[in-house]
């Protein structure tokens, strides 16, 4: 986390998240995404077993995950 004074009290804090996101195409052609804090990214065997095992069952038609570093950038006071 890091910080940038300013003139106005505040600092611009900047946090840093591990997010995993998930998208799937679902069988009726719509999709769906699901987004979620983690504190590592789970490896790639673990996810692509889970997801293709709920893709075997009919489930949805397909899917995409990915893992994410990702800045937010947000005021505190000072």
């Amino acid at each position: 986390m890091g910080k940038a004074n300013n003139r106005d009290g505040v600092a611009m804090t900047v946090t840093v998240k591990i997010m995993l996101i998930i998208l799937l195409w679902n069988n009726d052609g719509s999709f769906d995404n699901n987004v979620a804090e983690v504190s590592e990214c789970p490896s790639v065997e673990t996810v692509r077993s889970v997801m293709e095992e709920r893709r075997k069952v009919g489930q949805f038609k397909s899917w995409a995950a990915f893992c994410e570093h990702v800045e937010f950038g947000h005021d505190t006071p000072i």
